[in-house]
């Protein structure tokens, strides 16, 4: 399934297609969540990661309460570290980690937050 969205065969929202109530689906760079809106609904539950302060403040006011969705406040790339990223106020869409700006937030590798994630539901 992967290899299909890589290769856009399928759509975004064609993904709700193949998971069902109760399955795992991870959000990266959930920006206000409109992507997860259908699988929520559903009752998928959904790990919303997203780095900018703005758009956790929206996903916390929509989704705090929200038993099946997890908000994991910080970005993912290829290091753990803490980083600067430049984030574009009118198009939230387009900000980045590439290079300094406004905002710092945790960054951390996608081996390390998986492996996290299993401790936490583990423990």
């Amino acid at each position: 399934m992967i290899s299909l969205l890589i290769n856009k065969k399928i759509k975004y929202h064609d993904v709700s297609k193949f998971l069902n109530a109760n399955d795992l689906f991870f959000d990266v760079g959930a920006h206000l969540g409109e992507k997860s809106k259908e699988l929520i609904k559903n009752h998928i539950n959904v790990v919303m990661i997203e780095p900018q302060p703005e758009c956790l403040k929206q996903l916390n006011k929509l989704y705090a309460e929200n038993k099946f969705v997890t908000i994991v406040p910080m970005g993912l790339g290829k290091s753990q570290q803490k980083m600067e990223m430049s984030i574009n106020s009118k198009q939230p869409v387009i900000s980045t980690f590439a290079s300094a700006g406004k905002a710092q937030s945790e960054s951390t590798t996608i081996k390390y937050f998986i492996l996290n994630l299993i401790c936490c539901i583990a423990y």
